[in-house]
């Protein structure tokens, strides 16, 4: 749990769920390749993951689409000691590297180096368990950083050690997608668009009420979290808060997404990930389901 997932808890402390009509458990993903494959099986109706990694999937032929897109740039890094920087794409040869196999970081990876001319043999990519492993193996110095995002983990890692930790966001190696979603089946949305649209609209409000209220958000998160205390909640909470929206979408409701930011994420990924990209970009999402919007 990162505190990006707060509104999903704002949203069932305060009753939003209850009161659009959806009884809702929250289960703990590990990985948007996961998370992706368990909402395109219909083991669950709904889940939340990055936008590139689903994209993936559905032109692989996984019936899944995006209804609401929370974080609209992306918080993909390499995070690393700040004592052991890696301030450039570059300084990645050489290095070797923490992953969590089939996570959002990972799939979008391979832009990264495609785009700076990196042959992926030069980077030693460092499987592990999950990614609190990947934060273990870097603290124990087993390897020279790992992929996660910048929002969430550097300062909780900060707040538990004391050890200094700093990043370099895929933005600042020339690679920026749409990030976080709600995912779900296309059987889902055809045979239950009332579900999706009353989960959709309660988290909506969620994500409204944390914006308005984000300190008694941190608190309810940290009821949620265990890990958490409410100042490192409160810090996450507000990063994510600041990827909301695209230069395109500012003064959208939270979760519309334009025609333009999917255009441009297909076209990273054709060109550095090997997707093949669709002739229209509205088979990976809609905003159908965004209150307010027909």
């Amino acid at each position: 749990l990162y505190g990006e997932h707060a509104p999903f808890y704002v949203a069932l402390d305060k009753g939003f769920y209850a009161e659009e009509g959806v009884d809702v458990t929250i289960m703990e993903g590990s990985g948007s390749g996961t998370t992706v494959k368990l909402v395109g099986n219909g083991e669950h109706e709904l889940g939340y993951a990055d936008s590139g990694t689903m994209m993936r999937a559905v032109n692989a032929g996984v019936p899944v689409k995006a209804v609401a897109v929370f974080l609209q740039k992306s918080p993909m890094s390499v995070i690393f000691k700040a004592e052991n920087p890696i301030a450039s794409a570059e300084e990645m040869v050489g290095k070797s590297i923490a992953i969590t196999a089939g996570d959002a970081n990972s799939q979008i990876f391979p832009a990264v180096l495609a785009k700076n001319e990196i042959d992926e043999d030069d980077v030693s990519m460092v499987i592990v368990a999950n990614p609190g492993a990947k934060e273990v193996t870097l603290l124990e110095d087993q390897v020279d950083a790992f992929l996660g995002y910048f929002i969430d983990q550097p300062a909780r890692m900060e707040a538990r050690t004391g050890q200094e930790m700093d990043w370099t966001t895929y933005a600042d190696m020339g690679i920026n997608t749409l990030s976080s979603a709600i995912i779900t089946n296309d059987d889902t949305l055809e045979s239950n668009p009332e579900l999706v649209e009353s989960f959709v609209a309660a988290v909506v409000r969620a994500v409204e009420y944390t914006q308005e209220n984000p300190e008694e958000a941190a608190e309810i998160f940290a009821k949620h979290a265990e890990e958490f205390d409410k100042a490192l909640a409160l810090m996450e909470i507000e990063g994510s808060l600041s990827l909301l929206h695209s230069e395109l979408t500012e003064g959208q409701t939270p979760g519309w997404t334009a025609v333009e930011d999917w255009q441009a994420t297909q076209d990273i990924l054709a060109e550095y990930a090997e997707l093949d990209p669709a002739d229209d970009v509205s088979i990976y999402f809609t905003n159908e389901f965004i209150p307010g919007e027909e």
